[in-house]
């Protein structure tokens, strides 16, 4: 038996949330120590990896608001924790804890058994907007305009926490705008208010220093707001946000004076007072001006939630550095049409941090990178790791104004085009874990990562299984500018003209046909597949520990020693997708799960094999059998002297080393080339040259 030499947990309970030791607290008779990650089945959608144990709790010290506790810091929903088995470390947040009593009247009793998820887990918890809203909110207050002034007031301060220019209320006419007006639905904010009279021009305005304002290019060459005081950290990027809410006949406008002396007015509610585009009411959005230069005109673009909304394009024949181009000032301006009476309240303000691309976020296509660079930008607690340079550099469509999904659910949709791989994983140390999430290309390696054999390290026996569950015999594949289909006529004999649609990021034909053949294959009951195995590290005949606790999702793992008179076959080779674990007092158990590793080759219609059924096998063979007679014809006889190459069986493919001249031809092979399973076949079985530029996708 193998036990594991380290088996320690912290939690961030000390003083200022620093990370504690708990291990002795840590009942494993209880409950054990779970944990699950990636996916039990290729069809669906990566989830949070989660973990769980119970903590003795006799004292109350992990009791959550008990002012008596011992700890630094009370357990708490989102606390930190780590867990280290031997060189491994996983990391993530308490999602739950329950209390637990074996006997109420025994506080000896006590326990606590608390649930954790990985990075994922916060990701999944981050509701999305609009991709530029989402940006903006991940990205925190620099500038925070409340309008909560007593009444009376005539300027705004900003609350935020580098103390910018406030907002100064002014007018053309003797209405000046009031504070203190009644609250909207932002509850806790009041509003500022102008209005009761005809012909009312009440601004908000913020005369902006050059030594606080200016502009810098992005990489297309185009710019947008930045604030430039001195901040902690990064460059203190900035866009502003609002909330209005008019009434009567008037319109709220956003206008900038550029040191040129050309402006850009946007309006709300517009009352045929000047032509510019609309925001909308009561909905709090996001606004970013765009000056560039084209030749000797200088056009300004305002963007709304990414989309552009307005331009205005004028000669220009001064500066053109981003100093000349510096707004001077950034007015909000609420006025009536003409003869009307009405009022007009804006909400609060917010100045934010984060400098988001225009470019970017209105182009419709971007790189699986982008998207994925993206998605780490909008949740804050998530890092990504080093991203695989065999990403796709294609372009891939995305839906910047869908809400409502999760992070998670918007991280799938990208992966999901690659068929791809993501899981969280932490280096560092117990004390000062650092959880990144990794993103694996989808890659399809020959090469087998672990061998696990029934005999001598597999728990009891596999789960095999064959059924039609995930399998269609066509897969309409949708992508950006076009779709694809994949057809499997061999298919239909098993689940009729059963199909799906699916919605992918891919762009180019060949990778939309791609996807759709390998998920009709992987549902195709083309043989028995291992769905999961299940390894005790404690009763293995050699110490696994290190190999089992360094497999990653899209490992290929190969599980051998299986029964070839009732399977046909010695071993399978599957990609892992996901694994659970389970630890007690008495085992320490591994669950693999697997989905089916396709060989490298390409699938044939049955009218267009090379040889048109010509070669055939002359006498059955068992699935171990290296010796194999080849009936051949006059015009399908085999090579005798460019040897090694590929031939197939069914799903079996050979690697041939030698064949004899004479008919009928025989052959010397080795078994189960590219991880294909070595089988039986019988007489007359039909047998394919393999090209060796046809692969696998």
């Amino acid at each position: 038996m193998t036990a594991a030499t380290t088996f320690e947990f912290a939690m961030a309970c000390g003083v200022a949330g620093a990370f504690v030791n708990v291990s002795e607290y840590v009942l494993f008779n209880e409950g054990g120590v779970t944990r699950n990650s990636g996916r039990q089945s290729s069809f669906v959608d990566t989830r949070p990896g989660s973990f769980a144990f119970t903590l003795d709790n006799s004292d109350g010290r992990f009791t959550p608001g008990n002012v008596a506790s011992a700890l630094g810091t009370p357990l708490f929903e989102g606390m930190r924790v780590s867990w280290q088995l031997n060189d491994r470390i996983v990391s993530g947040r308490v999602r739950s804890f329950s209390m637990v009593f074996a006997d109420i009247s025994n506080a000896e009793s006590a326990r606590v058994r608390v649930a954790c998820d990985d990075v994922l887990g916060q990701a999944g918890r981050v509701t999305l907007g609009s991709l530029p809203q989402s940006l903006v909110e991940a990205a925190g207050p620099l500038g925070y305009w409340k309008f909560d002034e007593p009444v009376g007031s005539v300027t705004a301060a900003d609350s935020g926490p580098y103390a910018l220019p406030p907002f100064r209320a002014g007018s053309f006419t003797p209405y000046v705008p009031t504070f203190g007006a009644t609250e909207l639905d932002w509850v806790g904010d009041t509003q500022a208010q102008g209005g009761g009279s005809a012909s009312l021009d009440s601004r908000f305005e913020t005369n902006i220093p050059a030594t606080n304002f200016g502009y810098a290019a992005n990489e297309a060459g185009a710019y947008g707001f930045w604030w430039t005081p001195v901040t902690p950290s990064g460059d203190g990027s900035n866009y502003f946000q609002f909330r209005v809410f008019t009434q009567g006949g008037n319109y709220f406008s956003v206008e900038a004076g550029f040191n040129d002396g050309d402006q850009l007015g946007v309006t709300v509610n517009n009352s045929a007072l000047r032509s510019s585009s609309e925001l909308p009411l009561n909905v709090p959005v996001y606004v970013s001006l765009v000056p560039t230069i084209v030749g000797s005109y200088l056009s300004v673009a305002l963007f709304v939630d990414g989309v552009l909304a307005a331009t205005r394009t004028r000669a220009h024949t001064g500066d053109v550095t981003a100093a000349g181009l510096a707004p001077k000032k950034i007015e909000l301006i609420m006025r009536s049409s003409s003869g009307a009476a009405s009022e007009f309240r804006i909400s609060r303000i917010t100045h934010t941090l984060t400098r988001v691309n225009e470019n970017l976020i209105v182009d419709p296509e971007m790189t699986e990178s982008e998207l994925l660079n993206l998605f780490a930008t909008i949740v804050p607690a998530v890092t990504l790791g080093t991203l695989p340079t065999e990403l796709s550099t294609a372009p891939v469509a995305v839906d910047t104004t869908t809400t409502g999904q999760s992070a998670l659910s918007f991280l799938n949709s990208i992966i999901a085009t690659e068929q791809g791989y993501a899981y969280a994983e932490t280096t560092g140390t117990l004390l000062n874990p650092v959880e990144k999430i990794i993103i694996r290309q989808r890659e399809r390696p020959l090469t087998v990562t672990e061998t696990f054999t029934t005999t001598t390290d597999i728990l009891g026996s596999p789960s095999l299984s064959r059924d039609i569950t995930d399998t269609l015999s066509s897969v309409t594949v949708n992508g950006y500018k076009q779709t694809a289909i994949a057809t499997d006529n061999a298919l239909t004999k098993f689940v009729g003209s059963a199909s799906r649609t699916e919605t992918v990021l891919n762009t180019r034909q060949s990778d939309l046909r791609m996807w759709g053949h390998d998920r009709l294959y992987r549902g195709a009951p083309e043989g028995i597949n291992v769905d999961r195995v299940t390894i005790d590290a404690r009763s293995t005949n050699s110490d696994r520990w290190a190999d089992l606790l360094a497999l990653k999702e899209g490992d290929r793992i190969r599980v051998a020693g299986l029964p070839a008179t009732q399977l046909g076959f010695t071993t399978y080779d599957g990609w892992l997708v996901g694994s659970g674990e389970r630890h007690d007092a008495d085992r320490d158990l591994f669950d693999l799960y697997l989905t089916p590793a396709p060989a490298s080759y390409g699938y044939y219609g049955t009218s267009l094999y090379m040889a048109g059924g010509d070669l055939t096998l002359s006498s059955s063979i068992n699935s171990s059998a290296t010796s194999i007679s080849v009936a051949t014809s006059s015009l399908a006889k085999l090579t005798t002297t460019e040897t090694p190459f590929t031939i197939q069986f069914g799903r079996e493919q050979l690697t041939v080393t030698a064949v004899s001249g004479a008919t009928p031809q025989v052959l010397t092979v080795v078994r189960g080339a590219n991880g294909t399973p070595a089988s039986s076949h019988t007489a007359g079985a039909v047998l394919e040259v393999v090209p060796s530029a046809v692969y696998a996708f």
